[in-house]
């Protein structure tokens, strides 16, 4: 993972990268004396006890937005005179990021900078901790680090521990220059085999769908695997041990991924080549219909908290929906509601990312001319995600053309509280367009107190789900199951 992105599943909301800043100037002035005569070997003393400061694990939490934190370590080790060092984050199953300068100064500050995030953190030890700021995307978050033995994330009860009751094996496929890496899980002995290809929510994620420490791929397929049902799941592509351009990449690429799926399941002895189904979540569930259409031998859908709306028109949701759980004033909100939908419109009507920056600039400024300089830095960060070709496509994207297009045995499920894909309008969409074409085959159902992951949850915001212990209710798990199993029993 090349990047640092609070992504939490959210087909709308793709927390941009992570950011930070520390007020005042990071380099000192020299003192007006005349600095005293010393000796390299006195300097280079002096250097070795800066850094010895410093050495050691570091672990702290970022805060990135609507109430969430990101955690992070720093390893810092001595490297002849100097400090070499690399950055984890944990939640984001990214490891050993290197840092590619490191600057003690004398005062005791410290400046840890790491290129390809275009990133850094400034920072000074105070008494039990080092104190500082993040500083990425033209953000700034403060950062406090205190000494660790090593991080211990929490535990998930679901996440299921080997030895495994069934056959798991890692498997990989190409959809034309890119490959594809992934694992594919069999019940033992398998002969032809039901098998469901699991389709992921948006941000880059790897085969089990990782966030906040969460597996919800991995419960996923060791649930059904065990009922009999195969599942394959797959890092996206540029991520994990997958090849491509992840940046670059749309909704419709990452649906021809899991087409060259199904294409390769179709080559596997094992497999029943008519019983090969599509699960998604999130923007995954989007994707199924237009692999679908795409396929003939796709049969059976299930959309698990997928968008039936336009893209602009879920954004505008989550813009009021978070607003309001998080206790925005209402003139506030709708002011960011208004700011919103002005500039999804320009978006959808300005193909030049250049100008279409400008315009969205200039129309903030004419509704909200109080903005100041910081909201003014983070949004150019919102900007450089906003014009991505991703968001793109989504925002222009309206998926009820395809979802009246699907014929096979369909299962669309949300939870009750999703702050990120209503249920209620989103299933009403989707039982509108499916059943437009005569499909007599959809089974609609919402889940309660459940959220976008399918946590059973309290308020359905987003700053719960790192908290939950629960990875995906048993009661979604079996609706879900029970559902699959129908389809696939022998007839």
């Amino acid at each position: 993972m090349n990047r640092i992105v609070a992504s939490c599943f959210c087909i709308a909301i793709q927390s941009g990268t992570i950011s930070g800043a520390l007020p005042g100037n990071a380099s000192r002035t020299t003192a007006k004396h005349k600095p005293t005569k010393t000796t390299t070997s006195t300097t280079k003393l002096d250097a070795k006890m800066d850094n010895d400061k410093f050495v050691g694990t570091w672990q702290g939490s970022l805060p990135i937005g609507n109430g969430m934190t990101l955690p992070l370590v720093f390893h810092f080790e001595e490297s002849g005179a100097k400090l070499s060092g690399t950055l984890d984050s944990p939640a984001q199953n990214a490891s050993g990021i290197k840092f590619d300068t490191i600057t003690v100064h004398p005062d005791g500050s410290i400046v840890a900078a790491v290129a390809k995030l275009q990133a850094q953190f400034e920072g000074k030890i105070q008494p039990s901790k080092l104190a500082g700021v993040w500083k990425q995307g033209g953000s700034s978050s403060p950062l406090s680090l205190a000494r660790s033995f090593g991080y211990q994330p929490p535990k998930r009860a679901q996440e299921p521990q080997p030895p495994f009751p069934y056959d798991s094996e890692q498997v990989s496929f190409k959809n034309s220059d890119v490959e594809i890496s992934g694992t594919l899980t069999l019940p033992k002995d398998s002969k032809s085999c039901p098998v469901v290809v699991l389709l992921h929510g948006s941000g880059p994620h790897d085969r089990d769908e990782t966030i906040f420490f969460h597996k919800p791929f991995l419960v996923l397929a060791d649930y059904l695997t065990k009922r009999g049902i195969g599942v394959l799941r797959y890092d996206k592509r540029g991520c994990g041990k997958s090849t491509g351009d992840y940046k670059s990449a749309t909704s419709n690429d990452f649906s021809e991924d899991g087409l060259a799926a199904i294409n390769y399941l179709k080559t596997d002895a094992r497999v029943n080549p008519a019983k090969i189904g599509l699960l998604g979540h999130s923007e995954g569930g989007l994707l199924a219909p237009i692999i679908a259409d795409k396929s003939t031998d796709v049969s059976f859908l299930v959309m698990m908290a997928g968008a039936a709306l336009p893209g602009d028109e879920i954004l505008l949701g989550q813009v009021r929906k978070l607003g309001e759980g998080g206790g925005l004033p209402k003139q506030r909100l709708e002011l960011e509601c208004q700011m919103a939908r002005e500039t999804y419109a320009i978006l959808k009507a300005e193909p030049d990312d250049k100008l279409a920056i400008d315009k969205i600039k200039a129309m903030r400024h004419r509704l909200n001319p109080q903005e100041d300089a910081a909201a003014e830095k983070d949004l150019s960060a919102q900007l450089a995600v906003m014009t991505s070709p991703w968001f793109r496509y989504f925002v222009s994207y309206d998926p009820r053309p395809m979802l009246s297009k699907v014929h096979c045995p369909m299962l669309a499920i949300n939870g009750e509280r999703d702050t990120q894909v209503l249920a209620s309008e989103n299933l009403d969409a989707i039982k509108k367009a499916v059943e437009s074409n005569g499909n007599k085959q959809l089974t609609v159902i919402t889940l309660p107190k459940l959220n976008h992951l399918f946590q059973t949850c309290s308020t359905g915001l987003p700053q719960e789900y790192s908290n939950i212990e629960e990875t995906i209710s048993p009661a979604a798990l079996t609706v879900i199951g029970d559902w699959i199993a129908k389809q696939t029993e022998s007839k």
